[in-house]
Order: structure tokens, then sequence, then C-alpha cells
């Protein structure tokens, strides 16, 4: 086919006559811009995410002022003990029914583990212990107790102080031992990121929102590992009448959503042979 060179602007390739313009976009694209039709490598995925080792190590996004917790957990273990932590290879207590265990699963067992962090008050004036040791000078002193020792003893029974306290020093921060979850605890606990139910934000103010996370927790499947060489203090000791005038009312509120959420659990983990 002729087409009559009066019909194409002169200062253009014409297609038609010259082929090289379909294989060589030159003439219309951005030099700034890599050519994507003869550089292979113009579409590649960047290095940044094919390099597995940025997903490991948090430098380029993490606050320099703020420690990284995934490579020093140094905020919450006791500085006297060395820093790795230790979990035994199926550090399953044998005296606690798994009820995870199953032969056919795929999953870890170790997968859906919260470690638990002895809680304890420590009376208005002393000074935070810093140490295990420490803690359990006070403790003995009578200026610390397991946290809600007065209040709710059985908030905090199951993590089984009297077995936390005779264990002997750490030599580093480890698993101890593995408890049940029973009703109606208030564990604190650190967890994965990922797969922990989150907290229900419909409990507010007072009452019955630690419990209702780890009753949920416990319905999901997971299991209360307790650590030694770490545990959380509070500020003065839990008493009778310290509290703000609207307790009583926010916690009888709470009891209410309570009921009603315990309900719901076997609906949203159907699976589940737990309760709570």
């Amino acid at each position: 086919m002729e087409v009559p060179k009066g019909f194409h602007d002169p200062g253009v390739p014409n297609a038609l006559e010259v082929p090289n313009t379909l294989r060589d976009p030159k003439g219309f694209r951005d030099p700034g811009v890599p050519n994507a039709l003869r550089d292979p490598n113009a579409l590649e995925v960047p290095n940044t995410l094919r390099d597995p080792n940025t997903l490991r190590d948090p430098k380029g996004f993490h606050d320099p002022g703020v420690p990284n917790t995934l490579r020093d957990p140094k905020g919450f273990h006791d500085p006297g003990v060395s820093n790795a932590l230790e979990v035994p290879k199926g550090f399953h207590d044998p005296g606690v029914p798994n009820t995870l265990e199953d032969p056919n699963s795929q999953e870890d067992p170790d997968a859906r583990v919260v470690f638990v962090l002895p809680a304890f008050e420590v009376r208005a004036g002393t000074a935070l212990p810093g140490s295990k040791a420490e803690l359990l000078r006070l403790w003995d002193a009578g200026d610390a107790r397991p946290f809600y020792g007065t209040l709710c003893p059985r908030c905090q029974a199951p993590t089984d102080f009297g077995r936390w306290r005779a264990l002997p020093p750490p030599p580093r921060l480890r698993v101890a031992y593995e408890v049940p979850w029973r009703d109606p605890w208030e564990p604190f606990y650190v967890a994965p990121a990922r797969g922990v139910p989150p907290f229900d934000e419909r409990f507010l103010q007072y009452g019955f929102n630690r419990i209702s996370q780890a009753c949920e927790l416990h319905m999901a499947g997971f299991r209360f590992a307790v650590l030694d060489g770490a545990f959380v203090a509070h500020r003065g000791f839990k008493e009778p009448g310290g509290f703000h005038g609207g307790r009583e009312a926010e916690l009888d509120h709470n009891r209410q959503l309570f009921r009603s959420f315990r309900a719901e659990l076997p609906r949203r983990y159907p699976g589940s042979a737990r309760r709570c």
C-alpha cells in the first residue's frame, strides 16, 4: 500500500513507511523512564521485595529512639537474666492436658501460645524491683505481693505464684511451666502479633476486659506458658475503697455484657471442644 507523503506530518515518523517505529518507540517515550519493551529489568520487583532480609531486619522503619523489641526484648525481661528466650522443645507440661495435640494437624503445636508475665503490686513509695531477686526480697518483707492478692485472689491464682517463687534463679529468660486456663483469670501476657483474637472493645471502663480476652484465647485454642526471668509490677497496693465512684455501675454493666459475650463464643469457635 502506498501512502502519499502529503498525508502525514513530515516531522513525525511514518509507521507505515518506517517499520522500525513500531519496534523502537524512542520517538514518544520519556527518556527518563526505563523502556520496558527493551529492558526486561524495568518491570522487575524492587530488590526490597526480593531480599528476605528486609522482613527480618526492620531497621528501615523503626524509631531509632525506641528499643527494637523484635531483636531486643529488654523492655520486659529481668536485666539480670540473659536476653535469649529459651523455649524447651515440646515444653508442654505433661500434667496439663494439651487439647491442641492432633497427629493429623499441620500446625506447629507451639504456634498458639501466649507467654504469661507474673504480675505483682508494690507498696506505694517503694522503688519498683529491677530483677526477680529484688522482687523476692520485697515479697519477703511484705512490700510486694501478687497482683490483686487482696481484692481478687482468684483473678491471678492460675499463674501459680508459689511455683514461680520456688524456681531456681534462671540463667536466661525462659518458659518455666504451662498452666491451664481457669475462670476468672486475668493474665498479663505477650503474644504473637498475628493470630491472637483482638480485644473486644465493647468492654469499656472497669471490669471483665482482661477476663473476656483470656476466655476467648482459651476458646480459640491457645495455651498459657508462664515466663521466668520476666514479670510486671504495679505501683501501690490495690485496696478496697481505692477505686473511682462509678466502679460498681461499670462492673455491673460489663458483667451483663460478659454473659452475652460468653454465649457468642461457641458460635464463633464451633470446632472448639473448650468452654469458658
